[in-house]
């Protein structure tokens, strides 16, 4: 008799270690599957800061407000006009190239935004090609070697 219950209280105890390793099992998948969600929507929100700064630059460019080269350099965020800008955090940067279009006056402008890799963060870039009548003082041009050329004097 008291054989079978050790080999009842045996199999009770065999029986609590599989349900604990599967309970376990179970709460890592759930962890790593939030792990990567969370990691996706990280990505999401960069990829956004990313084509949003991509974008008002390319705005500020066509209205004529900024040149490709006084934009080239660190990211910044512009809230509203009246606000000055603000850095758009570290690490941020947009290169604005310009090349020549085939139709007059028109330049084909490309923002790229970007963020390089650092601590953890992952990189991130965006870019953003339009063509664009440059204007604003002193009438801005496409160089034949992709630069950005001002004519002298006039406004447009």
């Amino acid at each position: 008799m008291r054989r079978g219950r050790g080999r009842r209280r045996g199999a009770l105890l065999l029986e609590v270690v599989l349900a604990l390793a599967v309970f376990i099992m179970a709460g890592l998948a759930v962890l790593s599957a939030v792990e990567r969600a969370a990691g996706s929507a990280e990505w999401v929100r960069d990829m956004h800061m990313a084509a949003d700064l991509a974008r008002s630059a390319m705005s500020r460019i066509e209205a004529g407000l900024d040149d490709p080269i006084a934009l080239s350099g660190p990211a910044r965020r512009w809230m509203d006009d009246d606000a000055p800008p603000e850095s758009a955090g570290p690490g941020w940067t947009l290169r604005i190239e310009t090349t020549p279009s085939p139709f007059d006056g028109l330049t084909l402008v490309a923002v790229t935004a970007q963020r390089e890799e650092s601590r953890g963060a992952r990189a991130v870039s965006c870019t953003l090609r339009q063509l664009v009548r440059l204007r604003g003082p002193g009438e801005q041009f496409a160089a034949r070697d992709g630069g950005v050329l001002a004519a002298e004097g006039g406004g447009g």
